[in-house]
């Protein structure tokens, strides 16, 4: 009777394993199609989406955040740094909405600001 136990609870983690294998994604480094050329530009030609934010990361890449103002289409593009200009369509989606900003807070007075 053991003997079936140990074997049951075998097979049972050799499935799970077997499963995962083939429907767990693999953990990589998520890849985007990437273009040479303006994709700022592109977009604003081919659909009226245009440069709302703009963002520069550590890497030096720049993020750009192009939204159509009629349609509310919107496509965030990376700007690659390096030889070359080469863009990267990393997201696009509808229905934009630009929410209120966040209150900015409030820096305190000194007591000496405070005295005069």
């Amino acid at each position: 009777m053991a003997v079936r136990a140990v074997l049951a609870s075998t097979l049972a983690a050799l499935t799970v394993a077997f499963l995962a294998a083939f429907f767990v994604p693999a953990a990589h480094a998520f890849t985007v199609p990437c273009f040479q050329g303006n994709g700022v530009e592109l977009f604003k030609k081919e659909h009226n989406e245009h440069p709302i934010v703009r963002g520069k990361a550590k890497d030096g890449a720049i993020y750009y955040l192009l939204v159509n103002p009629e349609t509310k289409s919107w496509t965030m593009v990376i700007e690659r740094p390096g030889a070359g200009q080469f863009f990267c369509p990393v997201a696009s989606g509808i229905e934009f909405e630009l929410m209120p900003p966040p209150p900015l807070p409030v820096k305190e007075k000194s007591k000496k600001e405070v005295d005069t």
